[in-house]
Protein backbone atom coordinates (compact mmCIF):
# COMPACT_ATOMS: atom_id res chain seq x y z
CA UNK A 1 0.00 0.00 0.00
CA UNK A 2 1.20 3.60 -0.52
CA UNK A 3 3.40 5.14 2.16
CA UNK A 4 2.30 8.44 3.76
CA UNK A 5 5.23 10.49 2.49
CA UNK A 6 4.65 14.12 1.57
CA UNK A 7 7.03 14.04 -1.40
CA UNK A 8 5.04 11.37 -3.19
CA UNK A 9 1.93 10.11 -1.40
CA UNK A 10 1.38 7.43 -4.05
CA UNK A 11 4.84 5.85 -3.62
CA UNK A 12 5.03 2.22 -2.50
CA UNK A 13 7.74 0.28 -0.71
CA UNK A 14 8.86 -1.16 -4.05
CA UNK A 15 9.28 2.36 -5.37
CA UNK A 16 11.64 3.32 -2.55
CA UNK A 17 13.39 -0.05 -2.69
CA UNK A 18 14.21 0.54 -6.37
CA UNK A 19 15.87 3.87 -5.47
CA UNK A 20 17.88 2.24 -2.68
CA UNK A 21 19.07 -0.64 -4.84
CA UNK A 22 19.91 1.47 -7.89
CA UNK A 23 21.74 4.21 -6.01
CA UNK A 24 23.48 1.72 -3.73
CA UNK A 25 24.74 -0.36 -6.65
CA UNK A 26 25.94 2.73 -8.53
CA UNK A 27 27.71 4.08 -5.44
CA UNK A 28 29.50 0.75 -5.10
CA UNK A 29 30.58 0.85 -8.76
CA UNK A 30 31.75 4.46 -8.40
CA UNK A 31 33.75 3.62 -5.29
CA UNK A 32 35.39 0.66 -7.01
CA UNK A 33 36.18 2.75 -10.09
CA UNK A 34 37.75 5.47 -7.92
CA UNK A 35 39.98 2.96 -6.17
CA UNK A 36 41.11 1.42 -9.46
CA UNK A 37 41.76 4.87 -10.96
CA UNK A 38 43.92 5.92 -8.01
CA UNK A 39 45.75 2.63 -7.54
CA UNK A 40 49.18 1.98 -9.07
CA UNK A 41 50.69 -1.47 -9.64
CA UNK A 42 54.11 -0.28 -8.51
CA UNK A 43 53.23 2.25 -5.81
CA UNK A 44 49.86 1.08 -4.55
CA UNK A 45 47.80 4.04 -3.27
CA UNK A 46 50.02 6.91 -2.10
CA UNK A 47 49.15 9.17 0.83
CA UNK A 48 48.28 11.98 -1.58
CA UNK A 49 45.98 9.78 -3.63
CA UNK A 50 44.37 8.56 -0.43
CA UNK A 51 43.53 12.20 0.32
CA UNK A 52 42.17 12.65 -3.22
CA UNK A 53 40.00 9.58 -2.76
CA UNK A 54 38.65 10.72 0.62
CA UNK A 55 37.80 14.21 -0.66
CA UNK A 56 36.08 12.90 -3.80
CA UNK A 57 34.17 10.24 -1.91
CA UNK A 58 33.07 12.79 0.71
CA UNK A 59 31.64 15.08 -1.99
CA UNK A 60 29.98 12.12 -3.70
CA UNK A 61 28.46 10.88 -0.44
CA UNK A 62 27.24 14.32 0.66
CA UNK A 63 25.51 14.82 -2.68
CA UNK A 64 23.16 11.90 -1.95
CA UNK A 65 20.89 14.08 0.21
CA UNK A 66 19.22 14.90 -3.12
CA UNK A 67 17.72 11.58 -4.17
CA UNK A 68 17.15 10.98 -7.88
CA UNK A 69 17.09 7.84 -10.04
CA UNK A 70 19.78 9.13 -12.41
CA UNK A 71 22.55 11.06 -10.61
CA UNK A 72 24.51 8.14 -9.14
CA UNK A 73 24.10 6.18 -12.38
CA UNK A 74 25.49 9.15 -14.33
CA UNK A 75 28.54 9.40 -12.03
CA UNK A 76 29.23 5.68 -12.35
CA UNK A 77 29.10 5.91 -16.17
CA UNK A 78 31.49 8.88 -16.15
CA UNK A 79 34.01 7.03 -13.98
CA UNK A 80 33.75 3.89 -16.11
CA UNK A 81 34.44 6.02 -19.19
CA UNK A 82 37.54 7.47 -17.50
CA UNK A 83 38.77 3.98 -16.64
CA UNK A 84 38.26 2.81 -20.21
CA UNK A 85 40.50 5.40 -21.89
CA UNK A 86 43.69 3.48 -21.08
CA UNK A 87 42.34 0.06 -22.09
CA UNK A 88 44.28 -2.08 -24.56
CA UNK A 89 43.79 -2.87 -27.37
CA UNK A 90 42.57 0.58 -28.33
CA UNK A 91 39.33 -0.64 -29.92
CA UNK A 92 38.16 -1.72 -26.45
CA UNK A 93 38.72 1.83 -25.21
CA UNK A 94 36.74 3.34 -28.09
CA UNK A 95 33.93 0.80 -27.66
CA UNK A 96 33.66 1.52 -23.94
CA UNK A 97 33.77 5.29 -24.51
CA UNK A 98 31.03 4.99 -27.13
CA UNK A 99 28.85 2.84 -24.86
CA UNK A 100 29.31 5.28 -21.97
CA UNK A 101 28.42 8.22 -24.25
CA UNK A 102 25.15 6.61 -25.36
CA UNK A 103 24.12 5.30 -21.94
CA UNK A 104 25.15 8.58 -20.32
CA UNK A 105 23.19 10.56 -22.90
CA UNK A 106 20.12 8.50 -21.98
CA UNK A 107 20.71 9.20 -18.29
CA UNK A 108 21.81 12.79 -17.63
CA UNK A 109 23.34 15.73 -19.51
CA UNK A 110 26.46 15.70 -17.30
CA UNK A 111 27.90 12.95 -19.51
CA UNK A 112 28.82 15.83 -21.82
CA UNK A 113 31.64 16.75 -19.41
CA UNK A 114 33.62 13.62 -20.29
CA UNK A 115 34.59 15.17 -23.64
CA UNK A 116 36.00 18.43 -22.18
CA UNK A 117 37.93 16.32 -19.66
CA UNK A 118 39.49 14.23 -22.46
CA UNK A 119 40.32 17.35 -24.48
CA UNK A 120 41.95 18.98 -21.45
CA UNK A 121 44.20 15.98 -20.96
CA UNK A 122 45.01 16.06 -24.68
CA UNK A 123 45.93 19.77 -24.51
CA UNK A 124 48.43 19.23 -21.71
CA UNK A 125 49.69 15.86 -22.94
CA UNK A 126 52.22 15.11 -25.64
CA UNK A 127 52.63 12.92 -28.69
CA UNK A 128 50.46 10.06 -29.90
CA UNK A 129 48.69 9.54 -26.57
CA UNK A 130 47.57 13.16 -26.57
CA UNK A 131 46.11 12.78 -30.06
CA UNK A 132 44.33 9.59 -28.99
CA UNK A 133 42.64 11.36 -26.08
CA UNK A 134 41.53 14.18 -28.37
CA UNK A 135 40.08 11.65 -30.83
CA UNK A 136 38.24 9.87 -28.01
CA UNK A 137 36.76 13.20 -26.99
CA UNK A 138 35.45 13.77 -30.52
CA UNK A 139 33.96 10.27 -30.70
CA UNK A 140 32.34 10.70 -27.31
CA UNK A 141 30.80 14.10 -28.04
CA UNK A 142 29.50 12.92 -31.44
CA UNK A 143 27.73 9.88 -29.98
CA UNK A 144 26.48 11.76 -26.94
CA UNK A 145 25.20 14.63 -29.09
CA UNK A 146 23.43 12.31 -31.52
CA UNK A 147 21.77 10.41 -28.68
CA UNK A 148 20.75 13.57 -26.85
CA UNK A 149 19.29 15.26 -29.94
CA UNK A 150 17.41 12.08 -30.86
CA UNK A 151 15.88 11.98 -27.37
CA UNK A 152 14.73 15.57 -27.69
CA UNK A 153 13.24 15.06 -31.15
CA UNK A 154 11.64 11.61 -30.98
CA UNK A 155 10.70 10.96 -27.33
CA UNK A 156 7.53 12.52 -26.00
CA UNK A 157 7.79 15.00 -23.17
CA UNK A 158 8.70 18.65 -22.62
CA UNK A 159 11.54 19.70 -24.95
CA UNK A 160 13.04 22.19 -22.47
CA UNK A 161 16.50 21.42 -21.10
CA UNK A 162 15.55 22.94 -17.72
CA UNK A 163 12.22 23.43 -15.97
CA UNK A 164 12.77 27.16 -15.81
CA UNK A 165 15.12 29.96 -14.86
CA UNK A 166 15.77 29.63 -11.13
CA UNK A 167 19.03 31.62 -10.88
CA UNK A 168 20.28 29.50 -8.01
CA UNK A 169 17.13 28.87 -6.05
CA UNK A 170 16.02 32.08 -4.36
CA UNK A 171 17.37 33.64 -1.16
CA UNK A 172 19.91 30.89 -0.47
CA UNK A 173 21.45 31.19 -3.94
CA UNK A 174 24.36 33.49 -3.05
CA UNK A 175 25.57 31.67 0.11
CA UNK A 176 25.11 28.29 -1.59
CA UNK A 177 27.07 29.45 -4.64
CA UNK A 178 29.84 30.68 -2.34
CA UNK A 179 29.94 27.32 -0.54
CA UNK A 180 30.07 25.43 -3.84
CA UNK A 181 32.85 27.69 -5.13
CA UNK A 182 34.90 27.16 -1.97
CA UNK A 183 34.47 23.39 -2.26
CA UNK A 184 35.54 23.45 -5.91
CA UNK A 185 38.59 25.54 -5.02
CA UNK A 186 39.51 23.15 -2.20
CA UNK A 187 39.32 20.25 -4.62
CA UNK A 188 41.37 22.04 -7.25
CA UNK A 189 44.02 22.99 -4.68
CA UNK A 190 44.23 19.36 -3.56
CA UNK A 191 44.26 17.90 -7.07
CA UNK A 192 46.97 20.33 -8.18
CA UNK A 193 49.38 18.60 -5.78
CA UNK A 194 49.17 15.62 -8.13
CA UNK A 195 50.07 17.72 -11.18
CA UNK A 196 51.32 21.22 -10.44
CA UNK A 197 49.23 24.16 -11.54
CA UNK A 198 45.62 25.31 -11.75
CA UNK A 199 45.77 25.74 -15.53
CA UNK A 200 44.32 22.30 -16.48
CA UNK A 201 41.38 22.84 -14.14
CA UNK A 202 40.70 26.31 -15.53
CA UNK A 203 40.92 25.08 -19.14
CA UNK A 204 38.44 22.32 -18.32
CA UNK A 205 35.99 24.82 -16.83
CA UNK A 206 36.28 26.97 -19.96
CA UNK A 207 35.55 23.98 -22.20
CA UNK A 208 32.62 23.07 -19.95
CA UNK A 209 30.97 26.49 -20.36
CA UNK A 210 27.63 25.11 -21.69
CA UNK A 211 27.16 23.06 -18.52
CA UNK A 212 28.23 25.88 -16.22
CA UNK A 213 25.92 28.41 -17.90
CA UNK A 214 22.98 26.00 -17.63
CA UNK A 215 23.71 25.42 -13.93
CA UNK A 216 23.96 29.16 -13.21
CA UNK A 217 20.69 29.92 -14.97
CA UNK A 218 18.51 26.98 -13.95
CA UNK A 219 20.22 25.12 -11.11
CA UNK A 220 19.48 25.11 -7.39
CA UNK A 221 22.85 25.92 -5.84
CA UNK A 222 22.05 24.18 -2.56
CA UNK A 223 22.16 20.86 -4.46
CA UNK A 224 25.73 19.63 -4.11
CA UNK A 225 25.14 17.19 -6.95
CA UNK A 226 25.71 20.02 -9.43
CA UNK A 227 29.46 20.09 -8.75
CA UNK A 228 30.05 16.34 -8.39
CA UNK A 229 30.67 15.83 -12.16
CA UNK A 230 33.19 18.70 -12.14
CA UNK A 231 35.04 17.17 -9.17
CA UNK A 232 35.16 13.77 -10.89
CA UNK A 233 36.51 15.32 -14.09
CA UNK A 234 39.15 17.33 -12.22
CA UNK A 235 40.24 14.15 -10.43
CA UNK A 236 40.61 12.30 -13.73
CA UNK A 237 42.49 15.14 -15.43
CA UNK A 238 45.04 15.64 -12.67
CA UNK A 239 45.67 11.95 -11.95
CA UNK A 240 46.08 11.22 -15.66
CA UNK A 241 48.51 14.10 -16.17
CA UNK A 242 50.32 13.16 -12.97
CA UNK A 243 50.79 9.58 -14.20
CA UNK A 244 52.19 10.83 -17.50
CA UNK A 245 54.56 13.21 -15.73
CA UNK A 246 55.91 10.45 -13.50
CA UNK A 247 56.35 8.13 -16.47
CA UNK A 248 58.28 10.82 -18.35
CA UNK A 249 60.57 11.39 -15.34
CA UNK A 250 61.21 7.66 -15.06
CA UNK A 251 62.15 7.39 -18.73
CA UNK A 252 64.53 10.36 -18.40
CA UNK A 253 66.51 8.70 -15.63
CA UNK A 254 69.78 6.97 -16.33
CA UNK A 255 69.94 3.21 -15.60
CA UNK A 256 72.08 3.91 -12.50
CA UNK A 257 69.55 6.42 -11.12
CA UNK A 258 66.65 4.04 -11.78
CA UNK A 259 68.53 1.24 -9.96
CA UNK A 260 69.19 3.47 -6.94
CA UNK A 261 65.56 4.61 -6.71
CA UNK A 262 64.23 1.04 -6.64
CA UNK A 263 66.50 -0.19 -3.81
Amino acid sequence: MPLPVAADPRATRYFYASYVLLNGACLFISNLALLIMLWSYRRGVSDLRCALYLFTWLVLALSTYTVTPYDQLAYALMLLAFLAVNARPVWIAYTAIGAAAILGGLTRETEFLVSPALWTVAIFGKGKTSRRFAAMGYVHIALFGACYVALRLFVSGPPAIAQGLSFGGGRVALPALLAMSVMLYMGLALFSREYAGYKPGIVFLALSAPYLVTVLLSGAFWELRLIVPIVLCHLFIYTQLGDWERSARTLDRTPAEANISTR
